[in-house]
Order: C-alpha cells, then structure tokens, then sequence
C-alpha cells in the first residue's frame, strides 16, 4: 500500500486459535513480526520507529556521511552532513510514493527541515550530486 492512509486488511485464520506470526513489510522496506495474534479483534498497527535511521546508523555512501537528530521527529530535524569534499547536494524530501515535499540545494554541513503541515509518517530524504542519486536517508514525521 504506497500511501499514508490507513489499510483494513482482513483475513481469516480458520479453525486456529491464533496467529503464530504476523508479518508485516512496509512500504519502507521495514519488517515488523507479532508473535501469537490471537482472532477475532481489530489491529491498529503503526510502522515501529525503531527500524528507520538513529544517530547511532549514520550512513556512509559515495564518501559522504549523513545522519538527522531528532529521528522521529514532530517539529523539526536537522540532517548532518560530512561533506569533505564541499560538493554541491541537491536534497529532496519525498513519501512513499515519490511525491516532492521539499527541496534544497546547499553545500553546508547541517540543513534543518521542518514537519510543520506535513501529515505524519514516513519520508525518505534523497540525496544527489550532479544529478546522480548519491543516498538516501529514511525520516519518521512523529504525529
């Protein structure tokens, strides 16, 4: 499901008195597992912040270093970058399904993003340098 809106999805188990495992994948490209679900009963499941990028997973491609904090976020983050080599980045902020929320070209270490009139959910910060997509930083927007 490529968007931000609420998916019903239902299904049955049979004559089991639960689910062993319950997998979901994300659009992101996370995997959740619930262990022993039992039936009959309405499930609200948001994607687990935890599997996206923390301080402590800064990410590394094509020379360049770049991490936010906060991640999750409400307000507003800022993207670190390690940019040793001052290139020019062109940063776009886009959902799930593509769509461009923002962008930004600079050369500075530390860009800020607001997620003000953003609906929550889960962004990927996409990172070019002379039009080659150079990385690509996954960010929560905390409701």
């Amino acid at each position: 499901h490529a968007s931000q809106n609420t998916t019903i999805a239902h299904f049955g188990l049979g004559n089991a008195t639960q689910a062993d495992n319950l997998v979901i994948e994300w659009p992101s490209g996370g995997r959740q597992v619930l262990t022993n679900v039992p039936p009959n009963q309405i499930l609200f499941i948001e994607e687990d912040p935890s599997l996206f990028t923390s301080v402590k997973n800064i990410l590394k491609k094509n020379g360049l270093h770049v991490w936010a904090a906060p991640n999750p976020f409400a307000h507003h983050t800022n993207i670190f970058f390690l940019n040793k080599k001052s290139k020019k980045l062109n940063v776009r902020l886009c959902d799930a399904t593509g769509r461009v929320y923002d962008n930004w070209t600079t050369t500075a270490q530390q860009l800020e993003i607001s997620g003000s009139g953003l609906p929550p959910g889960f962004y990927f910060l996409k990172i070019f340098s002379e039009n080659i997509l150079i990385n690509v930083l996954k960010l929560y927007i905390a409701p």
